[in-house]
């Protein structure tokens, strides 16, 4: 606890407030109200320690510097008292406004404490919100706006995480994941670059610990609030910016490291169980599957679906490996799937490009299409997924719930 001020609550510097409903809807015992003889004043306003997010409040903790008997109605120091108070101011994210009231707490000397509260005048939450925007960009490099605008997206990405949760319980269906592009930090959102103006695009957040991590090998910036981008060289000044800075390294630079690499090849270690995430998706995907044979993903000795099948080689899902799975973008069809794997090689496809003889299977409103990609178009290859063991579950499990 902090000791910085004694004091004495005297009971007739205090007023009751009235009981506040909880959110049971029980009425909560009244708060106390403290008054002294004067207002706060801009030069009493100091903070210190760190800055708590508690229910949607930015809780501030005032040190007691200034004289709290004249603001309080409290008895200053008097040297034969062990009693001391804690003062906190609250700014609330969603309104966007300071609190009316400041938290106080008096501590005895025999461990007990008891809660009061001062209502703050207008004049005096105008110098509160000046001051806890300074010291709010100083502790986390962010404006009191700044970080009302990531408290409300964060809250408002939560929410349609939970709405989409429900309504998937609701038909039984399952939120799979398909194969992801393996970003350098999963901790941080992109969206936090946005929120700082950030002018370079083509950039992926980090951690501070991340960025000391990649730091050697890659280019490092630190995003600061209004576009400003800065180039730490060393990890001592990676930990010299304020908690909660974020950090970004080029995409390219990532791309072209051993650890991007080395996820994305992982993924063919993964085979039944992306390939039981595909079948099992329940919004439009696809999935491309590219020929084998011998075992090895190879070029098709037969380009035609007719000429593979003259040969006694008619496509099975033995034939064939799975190599890449997505959500399906609305409005794409087959042409531009195939182009894009074919002509526009992708960083996280570190695969041959499309050719005829490979498969492209679609699953659209509910409906799985496997299409053979022939020379010059493309054949529905009904039944090359009959033989696999992830089909056969998805269609016995879908029968039980019908």
């Amino acid at each position: 606890m902090n000791k910085e001020t004694h004091a004495a609550v005297q009971d007739s510097d205090k007023t009751p407030d009235s009981g506040a409903v909880s959110e049971s809807g029980s009425v909560e015992e009244p708060v106390e109200v403290l008054r002294g003889s004067r207002s706060l004043r801009p030069e009493d306003v100091d903070f210190s320690e760190e800055i708590y997010n508690e229910d949607g409040n930015l809780n501030f903790y005032i040190p007691c510097w200034f004289h709290v008997d004249e603001v309080f109605g409290t008895h200053v120091e008097e040297p034969n008292t062990d009693d001391y108070i804690n003062i906190y101011a609250n700014y609330d994210l969603e309104s966007g406004q300071v609190c009316d009231t400041l938290d106080i707490s008096l501590w005895k000397s025999d461990g007990t404490n008891e809660a009061y509260v001062y209502r703050l005048n207008e004049e005096e939450q105008a110098i509160l919100l000046s001051k806890m925007d300074a010291y709010c960009q100083e502790q986390t490099g962010l404006s009191l706006s700044e970080s009302r605008d990531l408290y409300l997206k964060e809250k408002e990405q939560e929410n349609g995480k939970l709405v989409s949760m429900t309504e998937g319980v609701k038909s039984h269906t399952d939120n799979t994941v398909l194969d992801e592009y393996p970003v350098p930090d999963p901790s941080v959102s992109h969206e936090l670059l946005e929120v700082m103006d950030c002018p370079r695009k083509d950039l992926l957040p980090l951690s501070a610990d991340r960025a000391c991590d990649l730091l050697e090998d890659m280019t490092v910036y630190a995003a600061l609030p209004l576009g400003v981008l800065e180039m730490p060289v060393t990890i001592e000044e990676v930990r010299s910016y304020p908690p909660h800075t974020v950090f970004a390294v080029p995409r390219h630079e990532w791309e072209r490291g051993a650890e991007f690499r080395a996820a994305v090849s992982a993924r063919m270690d993964r085979q039944d169980e992306r390939e039981d995430a595909f079948l099992r998706h329940s919004g439009n995907c696809f999935a491309i599957y590219q020929f084998r044979a011998g075992g090895a993903s190879c070029e098709p000795a037969c380009r035609t679906l007719e000429a593979a099948r003259v040969q006694g080689l008619s496509p099975r899902n033995y034939s064939y490996g799975l190599v890449y799975t997505a959500p399906l973008p609305d409005g794409t069809g087959l042409e531009e799937l195939h182009t894009r794997f074919a002509d526009s090689r992708q960083s996280d496809f570190p695969h041959r490009a499309v050719q005829p003889g490979d498969s492209i299977a679609v699953r659209e409103k509910g409906v799985l299409t496997p299409w053979y990609v022939d020379t010059l178009s493309y054949s529905r290859l009904d039944g090359l997924f009959q033989n696999l063991p992830a089909f056969q579950r998805t269609q016995e499990r879908r029968t039980g719930e019908e």
